[in-house]
């Protein structure tokens, strides 16, 4: 992985998710990924900070929640458009299984899940372990890097431009069988 450090781009990397080697793999490639897009993009200290944190909570999230074998995360810089896009994915149990399995609440379709996990309904016992979920990271790419975000997880898709400009549609023929988070970030400009 040391030789994409200077690329514009990461080659999609399949990592395990069984916990003797997870961290190590996942660690590893996440310190890549960032640093590909970190360079490609002139991050400042903020910017770093800020997708390493992002990166972290969305592979942890897998690892915890999934139930998937690995994850899947690439990334590509577009030099004459100027962003660059990154992928985080699993094939694992997605936002609606999540939500059933644990019993707790009253969520029957993938729009539903979609929407409280976008929105910060966690499975996890507020008071134990708590992260900052999904809809924290959501902020920090929308509002504090000014970016753009399309999460998919099952037939439902939410595709947000702006902190104020998003939506949940429901493909006819679409069906991801776990969670497929794409981010679109500019050069370093304008953080919040």
């Amino acid at each position: 992985l040391a030789l994409f450090k200077s690329k514009s781009y990461l080659p999609i990397l399949r990592l395990p998710t069984q916990k003797a080697t997870a961290s190590t793999f996942v660690d590893q490639s996440l310190s890549t990924l960032n640093g590909v897009v970190c360079a490609q993009l002139g991050a400042s200290a903020l910017m770093k900070t800020a997708l390493s944190y992002f990166t972290d909570e969305l592979c942890n999230n897998v690892l915890e929640h999934a139930d998937a074998s690995h994850i899947l995360i690439g990334a590509q810089f577009y030099s004459p458009k100027g962003y660059l896009d990154f992928c985080i994915c699993d094939t694992g149990k997605g936002f609606l299984q999540s939500y059933i399995d644990h019993g707790k609440f009253s969520i029957h379709t993938h729009a539903e899940a979609m929407e409280k996990a976008t929105s910060g309904l966690s499975t996890k016992d507020k008071e134990k372990n708590r992260g900052f979920g999904l809809a924290t990271s959501r902020n920090l790419i929308l509002d504090g890097l000014k970016g753009r975000m399309a999460v998919s997880s099952g037939n439902a898709v939410r595709i947000d431009l702006s902190p104020n400009e998003g939506m949940i549609i429901e493909p006819e023929r679409f069906h991801w069988p776990g969670v497929l988070l794409n981010v679109r970030l500019y050069p370093d400009n304008s953080i919040n």
